[in-house]
């Protein structure tokens, strides 16, 4: 037996009804699991939130900070940038997390939160810090069929569901080789450096690669960063919220010319 089946069956035996039914996939709550359940992700909140309180009670921002983002966000701006942060506020100490699940700040699972999407979770604390200009680009190996980009294979994103950056390179070249297809900016981003075809990237990561026109303006990444209200209003997290909205601000300016394009 489990531990889980272990502590399930005690519970159960302490309380004198079932938790836990047999059903056709498997197993279920009963209707008095289901009421425990709810009872214990409240308590779970609870406890949370008297967390967070106790922690308003220094006003120095110090101790530890959890930041949930995308390991491209945590790699290439965030990190460059962890430096001057540590010099200012030494005693802080900033968590990463770049795991693909996505953490719940209303159960205290991250205290800050920086995505390219805003955040759907109810009850928070949200605004767009900054935005990320997109261009095609392509290896050098590549430049000299930068003029006819439907010649040139592509690398998408878009694996698990459709994306706004590989519907718009598929409806600029609908007729073009598809490489790659991936949902991790960091995948595409190596694999345009290394010459597999055209990708849609960020223009502050396109260092070394030549920038492809395609007619159009491509959609730009909001950068959006979220917290509790309540996380909101401790020292420690206001002072990594301003410090994260600094290496966006300059990102709107793009940073080299598309080929056949003469600087002014």
């Amino acid at each position: 037996a489990t531990t889980v089946g272990r502590r399930v069956r005690a519970l159960e035996a302490g309380i004198g009804t079932p938790l836990v039914k047999r059903a056709s996939k498997g197993l279920a709550l009963t209707d008095a699991g289901e009421q425990l359940a709810t009872v214990a992700e409240s308590t779970e909140r609870g406890i949370a939130e008297v967390e967070r309180q106790v922690a308003l009670e220094s006003e120095a921002p110090r101790g530890v900070v959890r930041l949930t983002t995308m390991d491209v966000l945590a790699s290439r701006f965030v990190a460059p940038a962890l430096p001057r942060l540590l010099a200012d506020h030494p005693g802080l100490l900033l968590e990463i997390d770049t795991s693909l699940r996505v953490l719940d700040l209303s159960r205290g699972e991250a205290d800050v939160s920086l995505r390219l999407t805003r955040p759907d979770q109810e009850g928070l604390v949200a605004r767009q810090i900054g935005s990320v200009p997109l261009s095609a680009y392509v290896a050098p190996r590549w430049a000299a069929q930068a003029k006819r980009p439907s010649t040139i294979p592509q690398v998408l994103f878009g694996l698990r569901f459709s994306v706004a950056e590989g519907d718009w390179l598929r409806q600029r070249i609908p007729d073009g080789p598809v490489a790659l297809r991936t949902d991790n900016v960091s995948t595409a981003l190596s694999a345009v450096k290394a010459g597999v075809g055209l990708g849609l990237l960020p223009d502050a990561l396109a260092e070394g690669l030549v920038k492809v026109e395609l007619g159009a303006s491509p959609p730009t990444r909001a950068v959006w960063i979220s917290m509790h209200p309540t996380s909101a209003r401790q020292p420690r997290v206001r002072t990594v919220v301003r410090w994260l909205a600094d290496p966006f601000q300059s990102l709107a300016h793009p940073l080299r010319q598309p080929i056949g394009k003469k600087r002014r």
